[in-house]
């Protein structure tokens, strides 16, 4: 008997065994023990960092505010007050007042993220400073009380309750009520005390390994958080530890955040424009702190700025390249300027963007940038950019499958884009970032984790031509080559060509700006495109090798084609579908921009492929009123003659371009060691609440056989307990360090 009983407590203790190796590490992740706060800790903090510190930390922010007065600002905070959440570009919803947990788990997710990073009293504390209704102030103390009561009972996360960029975010909104609220007559001790230790429990989760997001701007938020708290909180426990953790990460990441030619490896102008902004951050709190800024991130910072700059257009706009939201930032992002004693000074916005150089190329980072017109400046009638991007760093963020995207901003109008960035948790977000939603050529039906590599052939620039020469190798034995010869100031010609698959097809999507028109023109091939908001307009022409499919879409889900996100709202917009043989077939795309006539712009019939023998010698006619004229290549050498003469600076020389894989190596080998040194935790909350309903089923069925069998298998009781818990043990093991890992 007493044997009996032994074999079944090890039995039963096994299968707690089991559920503790389910849930414990997930438990340990996310508990951090509430710190210290006591009255001298209160104190000490009411008093400490000087007003006007705290004062300039208020207007450091991760983020522009999603109002754009003080009157949109008002109305936000007083529907808020009514629990409704009206922001721009989410959807209109109801919340509790000051908190309900059920919030936690809105729809959409941005929407979660929003509220997470403590939003709502964000808004209600800058209402309260530009009409000082104490009523706004109140409501934001009680939903931050609400919030930190809430988090310290908490066992296991909850939508964003513990997500990296929400608990960053949130620092900065205890900061700023904590400098409203401690020398306010309504102050009170228990609500100093919650503060000062949710705040404490925030620079705990920033500052633990397992949380720390190392490979995104996510990480560096949440240092740049640990750096506001160490300014904002200096009486607080472990503030000096946070700070040096803070800054040796920071140097960690800026080896491969942003590169050595100044760009932010997200894949994304908007997350560039953040990136800048982060970096003016990093300089500004170094600066604050006292502690010496490293040269390194000077140098980057500077060059950081040349390429935003590059990269904004005049109504401060971006290309749609990876998750980059149309429509821009028009105050762009804050920065800082060195005094002359080297000294970065407060944080401002700049009313000056102006590129300093007309044809840029990055070719470790995977982009260039033409201007043309640069000294008619801010004059967008007399400008066009265009971009072209071939980014892709392993590890890093926002990817979209772009790469060879061409898009063209001219005359104040975008007219080829990429859909941009689709909002998560909305239906089409997975396709969106694939290859459909960009002008890139790829595989049909090729996923956007293919196995692929692009290399820069060559390029080249001149006072008449600029020319660039792309080429992509994989899935398989595909390879597509893309040539972008721009003819200034105002023709375009795009030559792909795909080769490799013999039973596949290539396609690429043209789309353009969901505020653009097009139709089709009276000359076979061509269309017309235009928009109310602009009088210019740009002429295209698309024709290919025998065998190709050309189609007009608009706002297609199945095939994904022809849309953009304007607002965080997916619109409808133009695209022409090109489908064709993976095995060996060109197509040519011609642009012309400026026409405000014929449809067909200054072409008399279709342009044509005369001569092609393959990348490096082909031969295009032009058709135009003004004579015949031709564009080839002849191995490195691109020429334009007109009527059969050459003409004047109309030739250019592609030249090869250096490689760039040493530097990208290093990239590589830097973010390689932070991974290694920053493994992240996987929650996996669904697998463990699944898991622990099989063991529950499994256990409550082990017991029942065991009740129902245990007279006739009295002899054998036992050894049929130690199996059991053998199996136990084994799964478990199992369980454990494979499948949850």
């Amino acid at each position: 008997m007493r044997a009996t009983r032994l074999s079944a407590l090890c039995s039963y203790a096994a299968v707690l065994l089991v559920f503790g190796g389910v849930w414990f590490p997930l438990l340990h992740h996310f508990w951090i023990p509430n710190g210290e706060i006591n009255s001298t800790t209160i104190l000490a903090a009411r008093n400490s960092p000087p007003t006007a510190e705290l004062d300039e930390l208020d207007g450091l922010n991760f983020f522009s505010p999603g109002w754009e007065s003080d009157k949109q600002l008002l109305k936000i905070a007083e529907t808020l007050l009514r629990g409704e959440v009206d922001l721009p570009g989410y959807p209109t919803a109801r919340i509790g007042m000051p908190f309900r947990s059920d919030d936690l788990e809105k729809e959409p997710p941005e929407l979660q993220l929003t509220l997470a990073s403590l939003a709502v009293p964000d808004t209600l504390l800058e209402a309260y400073q530009r009409t000082g209704r104490e009523e706004f102030l109140t409501s934001a103390r009680d939903v931050i009380v609400a919030w930190a009561s809430y988090e310290r009972r908490a066992w296991l996360p909850k939508g964003f309750l513990w997500n990296d960029h929400a608990i960053a975010a949130r620092t900065l909104v205890l900061a700023k009520f904590w400098r409203l609220y401690r020398h306010h007559p309504a102050y009170q001790q228990n609500v100093a005390e919650l503060v000062l230790e949710f705040a404490s429990r925030n620079a705990s989760f920033l500052a633990r390994p397992s949380h720390f997001t190392f490979a995104t701007n996510h990480g560096v938020m949440q240092n740049l958080a640990l750096l506001h708290l160490c300014l904002a909180f200096p009486t607080l426990p472990d503030v000096k530890k946070y700070e040096d953790l803070a800054i040796a990460r920071l140097r960690e990441q800026f080896e491969f955040y942003v590169n050595q030619e100044g760009v932010v490896l997200e894949h994304s102008p908007e997350y560039h424009e953040t990136g800048l902004h982060f970096l003016a951050l990093a300089i500004r709190y170094l600066a604050l702190l006292r502690e010496p800024i490293p040269a390194e991130w000077l140098r980057k910072y500077e060059k950081a700025s040349t390429f935003y700059s590059l990269l904004r257009r005049p109504d401060g706009s971006l290309p749609l390249i990876g998750d980059t939201n149309e429509g821009g930032n028009p105050r762009g992002p804050e920065i800082t300027n060195l005094d002359p004693s080297g000294s970065p000074g407060a944080l401002h916005y700049s009313s000056n963007w102006t590129p300093t150089q007309s044809d840029s190329l990055f070719p470790v980072s995977g982009y260039a940038v033409w201007w043309e017109g640069l000294e008619a400046w801010p004059d967008s009638n007399a400008l066009r950019q265009t971009v072209i991007a071939w980014s892709y760093s392993p590890g890093g963020a926002h990817k979209h499958a772009d790469d060879m995207s061409v898009l063209l901003w001219a005359q104040g109008q975008a007219w080829w884009t990429n859909t941009g960035y689709w909002p998560y948790g909305l239906v089409g977000r997975t396709i969106a970032e694939s290859w459909p939603g960009s002008n890139a050529p790829r595989l049909l039906d090729e996923p956007i984790d293919s196995v692929r590599e692009t290399r820069l052939i060559g390029s080249g620039v001149s006072e008449r031509i600029n020319a660039i020469q792309l080429e992509r190798n994989g899935p398989r034995n595909y390879r597509a080559s893309r040539q972008v010869i721009y003819w200034k100031p105002d023709l375009w010609i795009v030559l792909d060509h795909a080769s490799g698959v013999d039973d596949g097809k290539t396609t690429h999507t043209w789309t353009t700006a969901a505020n653009v028109i097009m139709r089709p023109g009276p000359i076979e091939g061509s269309y017309s495109l235009e928009s109310n908001r602009v009088p210019a307009k740009l002429s295209a022409f698309f024709f290919a090798s025998p065998g190709a499919k050309v189609n007009l879409v608009k706002g297609s889900m199945d095939p994904f084609a022809g849309w953009q996100v304007v607002g965080h709202i997916p619109e409808p917009a133009s695209a022409l579908v090109v489908e064709q043989s993976a095995k060996d077939s060109w197509a040519v795309a011609i642009w012309e921009s400026g026409v405000r006539g014929d449809s067909s712009g200054s072409f008399t019939k279709p342009p044509s492929m005369t001569r092609w023998y393959g990348d490096t010698e082909w031969e295009i006619a032009l058709p135009l009123t003004s004579g015949q004229v031709s564009v080839s290549r002849e191995n490195q050498d691109i020429t334009i003659r007109k009527g059969g003469g050459r003409v004047s600076s109309a030739v250019l020389k592609v030249v090869p371009s250096s490689d760039p894989s040493a530097a990208r190596a290093e990239i590589d080998r830097t973010f390689a060691a932070a991974a290694k040194e920053y493994p992240r935790f996987r929650d996996r909350i669904e697998y463990r609440w699944k898991v622990s309903y099989i063991l529950l089923l499994l256990f409550a069925l082990q017991e029942f056989a065991f009740l129902t069998c245990r007279r006739y298998l009295s002899k054998h009781y036992s050894a049929l307990r130690i199996a059991v818990t053998l199996v136990w043990a084994g799964a478990g093991f199992w369980i454990t360090t494979v499948f949850l890992r």
